[in-house]
């Protein structure tokens, strides 16, 4: 009897493990976006406005996985002379033939607007150090204080150095990097934050665009073998004003809108036409889901400032995303701490000074809080640049007015030369 009164209550504890194991399962799934799936066949039987809605609904959901993510990423970036102007419609880049290149890794992990993130370069070989450079960089952005923290050391031929700095996150592109800009972020040089980009081009679309006979913004399209829905719009980065282009980027909607590839050119108008200026491309080869999301798992990334017909060597990276996980990361997950020993140069307050490798100093402070000359020309730099300068010009422009006039004045009122 006993026996059996242990077996029953064996099975009740289990049974209750499992239910309560499969609530915080669901429970931590629930509080994951909740990304819309259909076949291309139902995208395109909704209305145009609603087909918007949806994009728009998809996209934004993906934008949120980037508010708490852990992933690790491995990259690879070689050279190749091959025609590749048709990527990303052309098929997968092929393997390289010469094997020296860099190799990156990445252990990434966001949180709102701050991350942490270890990141390691290896050059396998170079014309200065036969046996290759490998440079080490733990960074983090802290959005509560306003900070930018980094540490990094290289190994190299020559040795080993290594030093840290803290800057105000608002001078840094503190999205740089990040899973190559599937996230939100800043705008920098050739900065393409290609979702989010995308979200606000069809937020600003009307009904008469998207009800268009002529150019329906939104198409079908294929990347490979699948099936995938297009969309085009202007666009230009912020620093190549002089220079507009066309971004196109495709999604499969079967899996969760899951971007499949991209491609821009920028151009330059010119006499005979337009000029290639910029050309960027990427295709996502293998995709797996995580908890429920479809994510990328190996994709290329190509850049260029001509069109790649391989007529010169281009670099391409290939991205393997290794792990990932979505709604994980802790605050204590983002503590970072300067290595002892290292050397920190503080351009919040100016000053300099040996990391202790608890959080503290070793040895005495270098320089006057916000009271020396390294903080004062970081403060008085910007406001010649943003005040001074533009002031200056003004003046200029005034007191040659004001000559001009002048002189204009004084020949008027000079008496007429008596004729021959």
């Amino acid at each position: 009897m006993m026996l059996r009164w242990n077996m029953l209550l064996m099975i009740l504890v289990s049974a209750f493990v499992l239910c309560c194991g499969d609530r915080s399962v669901a429970a931590g799934d629930a509080s994951l976006p909740q990304i819309p799936a259909m076949s291309v066949e139902e995208f395109f039987a909704l209305p145009a406005e609603e087909q918007r809605t949806v994009l728009v609904e998809a996209l934004e959901q993906r934008l949120r996985l980037f508010e708490n993510i852990a992933y690790e990423t491995r990259t690879r970036k070689y050279v190749l002379r091959e025609d590749l102007s048709m990527f990303p419609y052309g098929g997968e880049i092929a393997e390289p033939a010469d094997k020296k290149m860099f190799h990156m890794k990445f252990d990434t992990r966001c949180r709102g607007e701050s991350y942490w993130q270890e990141y390691q370069m290896t050059l396998v070989e170079s014309p200065k150090h036969e046996h290759g450079i490998i440079r080490k960089e733990v960074r983090t952005a802290d959005a509560s204080e306003g900070e930018f923290l980094r540490a990094y050391g290289v190994i190299n031929d020559e040795g080993q150095s290594s030093s840290g700095s803290i800057t105000h996150l608002k001078n840094w592109n503190h999205k740089e990097g990040l899973l190559n800009f599937w996230g939100n972020g800043t705008a920098g040089g050739h900065d393409l934050y290609f979702i989010q980009e995308t979200v606000q081009a069809l937020s600003l679309l009307d009904t008469a665009d998207l009800e268009s006979d002529r150019s329906p913004p939104i198409n079908s399209g294929m990347i490979g073998d699948r099936e995938t829905i297009s969309f085009s719009y202007p666009f230009q980065f912020p620093r190549m004003k002089k220079y507009p282009g066309i971004l196109t980027v495709h999604f499969d909607p079967v899996r969760q809108f899951l971007p499949l590839a991209y491609r821009l050119e920028c151009s330059q108008k010119q006499e005979q036409g337009r000029e290639l200026r910029w050309f960027e491309a990427m295709r996502v080869e293998q995709a797996a889901q995580t908890q429920g999301i479809w994510f990328p798992q190996r994709f290329h990334l190509l850049k260029c400032n001509r069109l790649p017909t391989g007529a010169e060597a281009e670099s391409v990276d290939e991205v393997r995303v290794e792990s990932v996980s979505f709604g994980t990361v802790t605050q204590e997950d983002l503590a970072f701490t300067f290595p002892a020993g290292i050397e920190v140069e503080d351009n919040t307050t100016g000053v300099r000074y040996t990391a202790d490798g608890k959080g503290g100093v070793l040895g005495e402070v270098q320089g006057i809080p916000y009271l020396n000359e390294r903080y004062l020309r970081g403060k008085i730099l910007p406001f010649l640049l943003l005040i001074l300068l533009p002031g200056t010009g003004i003046a200029l422009f005034l007191l040659v007015r004001y000559v001009d006039r002048r002189y204009a004045r004084i020949e008027r009122e000079q008496p007429a030369s008596p004729g021959v």
